[in-house]
């Protein structure tokens, strides 16, 4: 099951299950805590957790995993400082006790993230059909479902190629998009983010289709 979380600027958090398998015998079981807010590294000596966002190398982060008595999950806090872009990614948990001979089995935990403020406001898409004409700032939205779309709309817009936030709604600078408008081409975007990019580069565009 895909988890939700938001960028908005705060940590946050997942709940997760996770089982164990003993390396010498190969009994397997789930582990849990034995009160609320017991670390995993109780259980678990060498806890490795890997941030993975989409088309993105995967980074290790350190996080405190603590036992949730009240749901009976791990619960993984998600560092702001690691949250890169909305979309997809993913958490992967792995760890091995040297003294008890127990592994966590790898975890993987499916995630998408949006922004704090289209919680609510209907469906979102990520567009994936547009060409970008990088030296006049220019998107053109070749998707025929987006082809009409408004400045209110749009939630957010990143090269993903040179990590760069050309345009996001919840803040204030609703002007770096200078006009929105349709056209045989498509729906023609021009944004006011000047900044060195390339037509080729990987765009995460993302809207309200409402």
């Amino acid at each position: 099951m895909t988890q939700t979380i938001y960028w908005d600027g705060t940590d946050q958090y997942l709940l997760v299950r996770l089982g164990s398998v003993n390396t010498t015998t190969g009994a397997q079981s789930i582990l849990t805590g034995s009160v609320g807010g017991e670390s995993l590294q109780t259980q678990i000596s060498d806890i490795v957790v890997v941030w993975a966002e989409y088309k993105q190398d995967g980074v290790p982060i350190d996080t405190d995993i603590a036992w949730d008595g009240s749901v009976g999950m791990w619960k993984v806090p998600v560092p702001d400082s690691v949250i890169t872009q909305y979309g997809k990614a993913m958490i992967i948990i792995s760890g091995h006790d040297e003294s008890t001979g127990i592994d966590i089995i790898s975890t993987v935990i499916e995630i998408e993230v949006i922004s704090a403020g289209v919680f609510n406001m209907g469906s979102t898409k990520i567009i994936t059909s547009y060409e970008f004409d990088a030296s006049n700032r220019q998107i053109t939205i070749t998707d025929s479902s987006c082809l009409n779309l408004k400045l209110e709309q749009i939630i957010s817009i990143r090269n993903i190629t040179k990590r760069i936030d050309i345009y996001d709604s919840s803040s204030t600078r609703r002007s770096d998009i200078e006009s929105v408008s349709s056209g045989d081409a498509g729906c023609i975007i021009i944004f006011g983010y000047r900044a060195v990019m390339s037509n080729d580069d990987v765009l995460q565009i993302v809207v309200n289709t409402n």
